[in-house]
């Protein structure tokens, strides 16, 4: 199903994940994957949820004040994903970041940051949008799920953040898609009506630097699949 793997790639990509929580980014990137259209097995996942549940303290405050879980462990959650794609990108891995990319001052410069340490590498964002409702819906039933409670004044702040940050940084990377997903439909691409699902496979197409059981360096187009 995912064919051969590189190692390593000539220009790897780092692919930043945005949206609300409740989006559904999770959902959306498996269905890319179950589809066929994202090579999800040949990405470093960074995902800074599943790091601050590895936190000792995350799960005292999930039990104690479940509403400021996320906030109390976000910076160092943040901090343990950066040296984590940092190690991957040193050895020219491809990354998926998940986030929201609601800070786009923050993300401004750190965007820059990987231009000039990572040259050979592409930015890439993937931004989940869905209905209001269905936002609400499912952070709900993500609490309920997880323990861990999101304000609804927060969900609504993300929304009218989330948009507006990835607006300014959208231009500073070098693949932009955003992606629908309703609760009542499939995923939709609705940032580039022109772009099918066959357009939006290929751009994951990368030239390896190493292949996987061959005795030498050899450079070989494959497309991950």
């Amino acid at each position: 199903k995912n064919g051969d793997l590189c190692t390593t790639a000539t220009e790897p990509f780092i692919v930043f994940t945005a949206g609300a929580m409740g989006a559904g980014k999770g959902h959306t990137i498996n269905r890319l994957v179950e589809l066929g259209y994202f090579p999800l097995l040949a990405f470093v996942s960074v995902d800074p949820d599943e790091i601050r549940r590895h936190f000792p303290e995350y799960h005292v405050y999930i039990e104690e004040c479940p509403e400021q879980a996320g906030e109390l462990t976000r910076k160092e959650a943040g901090f343990v994903a950066e040296i984590l794609t940092a190690v991957a990108m040193e050895q020219k891995k491809n990354v998926m970041v998940d986030g929201s990319l609601r800070d786009s001052d923050w993300y401004q410069v750190y965007f820059q940051q990987l231009r000039e340490t990572y040259p050979i590498s592409k930015l890439a964002i993937i931004h989940v949008v869905a209905p209001k409702d269905t936002i609400f819906r499912r952070a709900e039933e993500r609490g309920h799920r997880t323990g861990r409670i999101v304000p609804k004044a927060t969900l609504i702040e993300a929304m009218e953040q989330v948009p507006k940050s990835v607006d300014i940084l959208k231009h500073l990377v070098d693949v932009f898609v955003e992606i629908n997903n309703p609760s009542d439909s499939d995923i939709q691409i609705t940032s580039d009506k022109d772009m099918g699902w066959t357009n939006f496979r290929s751009i994951w197409m990368q030239t390896c630097a190493f292949v996987p059981k061959q005795s030498r360096m050899k450079k070989l187009t494959s497309m991950y699949f």
